[in-house]
C-alpha cells in the first residue's frame, strides 16, 4: 500500500491531481522502462487508451442516480450504500472505460477523520478512484483538521483516541491524503482477473503460506 499524506491541502481537487498525475506519471514510467516485462506477465492489460483522457468525476449522489436507473444498470442499488466491486466496474465502464473518481460521500460510510463538505455536512470530502477490472484502486479524502469537530465525531466504541485529538491540540495545517493498493495497480495494468496472482505470498481465510 502506498500511503500519501499533504499539507496545505484546500479543496479535493488538489487531492484529484495529484493521484491522477501520479498513477499517470507512474504508468507512463512503467511502459517506457519495463515493456517487455509487462508483455510477458499481462493478460490483457494492453489498453492504455485512458492514459491520454482526462479522469472523470463523479459525485456519490452521481453514481448513485445511475446504479439506481434500471436502463442504464440491471444490477440491484440501494442508495445511501456502499458500492460493491460490481457496481464500481460498472461505472468505469458506463464511463467508457477511463478511471473515474466518485467523491462527496455520505459521512457515514467513511472514517471519521474525513472533513465535511462546506456545502453539504451530510456529506465528506472523500474519493475513491475506481479502475477497470479492478473497481476502487486509491482511497482517499482531505481531513479534518479542527480538534472539536473531530472530538464531536469520534466513535464511541471504547477505542482510546485522545492521541489522535492531541494531534490537533495546538491547531494544524489543512491536508489530505490517499492510500493506493500495490496489488490492485499491478492487476489494473497487467489486466489480472485474481488479485492473488500479484502477490507474492496470497493469503485468504484459514491460509497463510510462507
Amino acid at each position: 500500500m502506498l500511503e500519501a499524506e499533504c499539507a496545505f491541502i484546500n479543496g479535493l481537487d488538489d487531492v484529484l491531481v495529484l493521484i491522477e498525475k501520479l498513477v499517470k506519471n507512474v504508468t507512463t514510467d512503467v511502459l517506457n522502462e519495463c515493456e517487455d516485462d509487462l508483455k510477458k506477465s499481462s493478460e490483457g492489460g494492453d489498453n492504455f487508451a485512458w492514459l491520454d483522457k482526462k479522469f472523470v468525476v463523479l459525485t456519490y449522489d452521481g453514481a448513485a442516480a445511475i446504479l439506481k436507473d434500471k436502463t442504464k444498470y440491471p444490477g440491484d442499488f440501494v442508495e445511501g450504500a456502499s458500492l460493491n466491486k460490481d457496481h464500481e466496474k460498472f461505472l468505469v465502464e458506463y464511463c467508457g472505460g477511463i478511471p473515474t473518481f466518485v467523491i462527496n460521500w455520505p459521512k457515514d460510510l467513511k472514517p471519521f477523520y474525513m472533513k465535511e463538505c462546506v456545502e453539504d455536512e451530510s456529506r465528506v470530502a472523500a474519493l475513491d478512484l475506481l479502475v477497470s477490472n479492478v473497481g476502487e484502486l486509491v482511497g482517499g479524502s482531505l481531513r479534518e483538521n479542527c480538534r472539536n469537530k473531530l472530538e464531536a465525531k469520534l466513535p464511541r466504541d471504547g477505542v482510546e483516541l485522545d492521541w489522535y485529538l492531541d494531534l490537533r491540540k495546538f491547531g494544524g495545517t489543512p491536508s489530505g491524503g490517499f492510500g493506493l493498493g500495490f496489488e490492485r495497480y499491478l492487476q489494473f495494468i497487467l489486466g489480472i482477473n485474481n488479485i492473488k496472482d500479484v502477490i507474492p505470498f496470497p493469503r485468504w481465510p484459514h491460509n497463510c503460506k510462507l
